[in-house]
């Protein structure tokens, strides 16, 4: 019977070169691929233009998956405990290469890995059908949200629009890097959450300290991160934050789901005050 599994791609690893995971990386590049699977007991994957195919015939093994989870460990700068891991996600960049996130689970009893590589251009907020004036009013002072399904595109998407018509700083920063940005008219700083900085709370106040024209969140995970929001904006900075909800109205009450009784409604009230505008995206992530 004929096998239906794609034939490798052109460069494989089975003339002899050892599947490092830095030959894993520069092959990816090499070829454009998107996503990298290593799983057992398959042999490596690659996703290139929407295809997964194998780029060597040998079927991984149990040790070799941990010791490329053990690579990404270290160029991550993170020891993490593979024995009690479930599942895990990490940004780690090779240079020359470029930067990548994995995805570390656990399936069968053994590790596994998703590795995708980090887009070097944002999307455009044309791309994205998004309102053409969110580029005029992104960095305005107060807060400004990003809900729904494409609130981290949506999101990247005016900072890109702000790089390209403003010269300021721009403080970003998110878990894992979805995008990179190169500055143009504007300084951007791209700090990871739990690499360069250990919370996003703590990354609000430090873009308020280091005087950022803006400031960038990804996510809003808990009440310390909505916390810290609100008294920067309460400082007069100028704040983007991107965050699940689905409707404006769901987003007010999911800011302030981390506070209970007097505080929430003290919490909503300041809130009120102080946002500037909620965005609600659609379509994909």
């Amino acid at each position: 019977m004929r096998s239906l599994t794609p034939p490798p791609l052109r460069g494989t690893f089975d003339g002899g070169q050892r599947e490092t995971l830095a030959n894993l990386l520069r092959e990816m590049a090499k070829q454009s691929a998107t996503e990298l699977h290593l799983k057992t007991p398959s042999p490596v994957m690659i996703r290139v233009a929407g295809a997964l195919r194998p780029i060597s015939s040998r079927a991984l093994g149990p040790s070799d998956v941990l010791e490329l989870g053990h690579q990404i460990s270290a160029l991550a700068g993170r020891e993490l405990a593979f024995h009690d891991l479930s599942e895990w996600e990490i940004g780690f960049g090779m240079q020359g290469v470029g930067r990548f996130r994995a995805q570390i689970y656990r399936q069968r009893g053994t590790v596994a890995i998703l590795i995708n590589r980090v887009e070097t251009q944002p999307p455009k907020l044309a791309e994205l059908n998004a309102p053409h004036e969110i580029g005029q009013l992104i960095g305005e002072r107060g807060l400004t949200l990003f809900a729904g399904r494409s609130a981290v595109s949506w999101l990247h998407a005016a900072i890109d629009a702000y790089n390209h018509a403003t010269s300021g700083f721009v403080l970003f920063a998110e878990r894992p890097l979805a995008w990179l940005h190169r500055d143009e008219r504007a300084v951007i700083a791209q700090r990871e959450i739990g690499i360069d900085i250990p919370d996003h709370g703590t990354a609000v106040r430090s873009g308020l300290a280091l005087k950022a024209d803006l400031i960038a969140i990804g996510d809003v995970p808990d009440p310390s991160a909505a916390e810290a929001l609100l008294w920067a904006a309460e400082h007069g900075a100028s704040i983007v934050a991107a965050i699940p909800a689905p409707s404006a109205e769901e987003a007010r009450h999911w800011f302030v789901r981390g506070w209970t009784g007097e505080a929430r409604r003290e919490a909503t009230e300041r809130l009120d005050r102080h946002l500037v505008r909620t965005w609600i995206t659609g379509g994909g992530s």
